[in-house]
């Protein structure tokens, strides 16, 4: 691949411009070292690190024939980083390069399996010890007990098959935390579907049943997104659609679109505000649960407006809102428990969003000039093409289902325009 896309002018693909290798590779490395000092590509390649591009693993199930699970990993090979490939240019001249790994991403699952973690998100939390008697796992204060157990022990059953390629000295900090499941499909998901559901606690849109006001709610979600532009792929709210079968339950966003947790959270945002803005007096509840709508979307909306690394003052901005919506969140949580409700569920993904905000929080705080987005660490568009190679498989003979869907992959490559 790295030989046909440099033979026809299209290395810069790789790194999404018509910038030099010289000038991108050696910034991102330099940024990259902040935040894993002792990758063993700093003392292999470190008079060559324009010559080395960044790799990042993305492994994932689709479902292939007889409703089996069929792995898919997108990976290139890794002696790349030693021995590196001589590559042919257009104008005659060539170069050598090399690849060098810099991250295991995809869901917590899969990072179980391939990391063969004995520490994992259905038992404890994989760096450190919170979730033990003692070690509160949703405390985000600066002293929580869990921060003295970061990193002091490893996680890890046996070395799993990537502990053998160059990495940095910690190793499960080259598992990385998805933002799409832990915010989109996560606690986002959570205080979206909690927050329409208070609606109709409240009684804001009538006395209804509740079927009747979820549809209200909805045709209010509809004309909100086609007033500002937010796109809407759900075409309906129902109680199934928010995992609320009945009043006890948690209600949550469960919508097949990840992204229309966005266009909720925002309508939230406007429909708290104005509704607050009809009331005699303060509601601590109410308002508890606007202010988390409009943290989690100062949060997501500065990251996507960012590129790959956010300049100080983005960085300050995630910060903020992040410990913002940790705390509103919280709060939200504790008001709904003290009216005996079921709303605002605090989950695991809730302690990963506290590692986002301190990740963003240390950065802010020691005034580093760029800091990684996590956005880069996101699964959406690899899920997309796991669910493709998954749709090839389940067309082939199941006796040669690999062979054959790799197979048909390729055609497929050679097809596109």
């Amino acid at each position: 691949m790295l030989r046909v896309l440099a033979l026809h002018g299209k290395l810069p693909a790789l790194w999404g411009g018509n910038q030099s290798a010289v000038e991108v590779l050696a910034k991102f490395w330099r940024r990259f070292r902040q935040l894993h000092p002792s990758h063993a590509i700093y003392t292999y390649h470190k008079n060559r690190l324009h010559q080395v591009l960044p790799l990042m693993l993305h492994a994932d199930e689709g479902e292939t024939l007889k409703k089996a699970g069929l792995m898919v990993i997108s990976w290139q090979s890794p002696q790349l980083f030693e021995q590196g490939l001589r590559l042919d240019f257009p104008d005659g001249k060539h170069q050598h390069y090399y690849v060098a790994w810099v991250g295991l991403k995809g869901d917590w699952p899969i990072q179980q399996k391939l990391g063969h973690l004995q520490r994992h998100f259905s038992r404890l939390t994989t760096n450190e010890q919170a979730g033990r008697p003692g070690v509160p796992l949703h405390d985000f204060s600066e002293h929580a007990a869990w921060r003295t157990t970061f990193l002091r022990t490893s996680p890890f059953e046996t070395m799993g098959p990537l502990a053998d390629v160059p990495q940095t000295a910690s190793p499960e900090m080259m598992l990385r935390y998805d933002p799409f499941h832990t915010l989109h499909k996560g606690c986002f998901a959570e205080l979206a579907g909690s927050g329409l559901v208070m609606i109709i606690d409240y009684g804001i849109l009538g006395d209804d049943s509740v079927p009747k006001q979820l549809n209200s709610l909805y045709q209010l979600l509809q004309e909100f997104c086609t007033r500002t532009k937010h796109p809407l792929h759900m075409d309906g709210l129902t109680r199934n659609l928010l995992n609320f079968p009945r009043d006890s339950s948690y209600p949550v966003g469960s919508w097949f679109k990840a992204a229309d947790t966005t266009a909720v959270l925002a309508f939230l945002e406007e429909f708290f505000r104005n509704h607050l803005a009809t009331l005699a007096n303060p509601d601590p509840y109410l308002e508890s649960a606007h202010d988390a709508c409009v943290n989690a979307n100062i949060f997501l909306r500065t990251l996507y407006r960012n590129g790959l690394w956010l300049p100080l003052q983005a960085t300050t901005e995630v910060a903020q809102s992040g410990y913002n919506f940790l705390r509103c969140y919280a709060e939200c949580a504790q008001h709904a428990y003290n009216q005996g409700k079921t709303r605002y569920k605090l989950q695991p993904k809730y302690h990963t969003m506290i590692h986002f905000a301190d990740f963003y929080g240390t950065a802010a705080r020691s005034r580093q000039r760029f800091t990684w987005n996590i956005l880069a660490d996101g699964c959406q568009m690899d899920e997309d093409l796991v669910g493709k190679v998954a749709t090839l498989s389940r067309a082939v003979n199941v006796r040669s289902v690999h062979t054959d869907t790799v197979s048909r992959y390729l055609l497929k490559l050679w097809e596109e325009p």
